[in-house]
């Protein structure tokens, strides 16, 4: 394997069922040992790397991010008339994300309403805290690597592959693969796999036939893939609102699943 070739995943799953997948072939190849291959998401491997360089900023968890962000609020003068300022301390950390991913300058921004203008204040006053803290979130590790990308600890790999990657990456995280090409890196795109798609529908008596039913055909899937020790598949179940089927799925769904 060759150590200066990365490849990147557009999320933490996919990434893990590369892995998964890798150590399955290596087993089944009669390895009793084998060396970890080169895979990660994308968003991970830049924190690693520009953790890497040794910066004296600290980086703070989603939920320090959420509290610093409900800090700011609660002192606002906005803050008597809101129901709940932690839920718009959420919308505001995810806005605030958005801002750093996507590279937009805040100070060109418009403010058509009293709301737009608010989070602009809050927004200065949380990088104002960040700065005088020494403080960076995860949305601003892309833009701090850039600078780095020279440091001896950061890894500039020979070649990396893009896997899984429906949308592009965001700006932020492209100006580092952008960096890196410029630098000499091979960047390469995996395409998609195309799967031909297969619809089954079933009229069920009740709601707890339809859970019952759901229930064996999760277990059957997973059967198949302990059968062949493949990784477990990744099973989505939509409805329009779980909450409303709980009783059911703990009495006829997971009885047929948890075995």
């Amino acid at each position: 394997m060759n150590r200066s070739h990365w490849t990147l995943c557009a999320n933490p799953a996919l990434a893990r069922a590369l892995r998964t997948r890798h150590a399955i072939a290596r087993k089944a190849a009669g390895d009793v040992v084998w060396e970890a291959p080169n895979v990660a998401d994308l968003d991970s491997w830049i924190a690693r790397q520009w953790a890497a360089s040794w910066p004296a900023e600290q980086l703070l968890s989603g939920a320090q991010e959420l509290a610093l962000w409900q800090g700011l609020i609660d002192a606002a003068p906005e803050a008597a008339d809101l129901i709940s300022s932690r839920s718009l301390a959420r919308q505001a950390r995810a806005a605030a994300r958005l801002i750093a991913q996507y590279q937009i300058d805040t100070t060109k921004l418009v403010t058509w309403t009293p709301e737009q203008a608010a989070f602009l204040r809050w927004h200065t006053a949380f990088q104002a805290q960040l700065d005088a803290q020494g403080w960076v979130t995860a949305a601003q590790v892309p833009a701090l690597l850039l600078p780095r990308l020279c440091d001896s600890g950061v890894e500039r790999p020979a070649r990396i592959s893009l896997h899984g990657f429906v949308h592009p990456p965001t700006p932020a995280s492209q100006s580092v693969l952008g960096a890196l090409a410029a630098g000499g890196c091979e960047i390469v795109r995996q395409p998609q796999s195309d799967t031909d798609a297969q619809i089954n529908s079933a009229t069920l008596a009740d709601d707890d036939a339809v859970w019952g039913w759901l229930g064996e055909q999760v277990a059957e899937r997973l059967a198949v893939a302990a059968d062949a020790e493949a990784p477990a598949p990744d099973i989505v179940i939509a409805c329009a609102n779980p909450a409303e089927h709980a009783q059911a799925i703990a009495v006829h769904f997971a009885p047929r699943v948890a075995p």
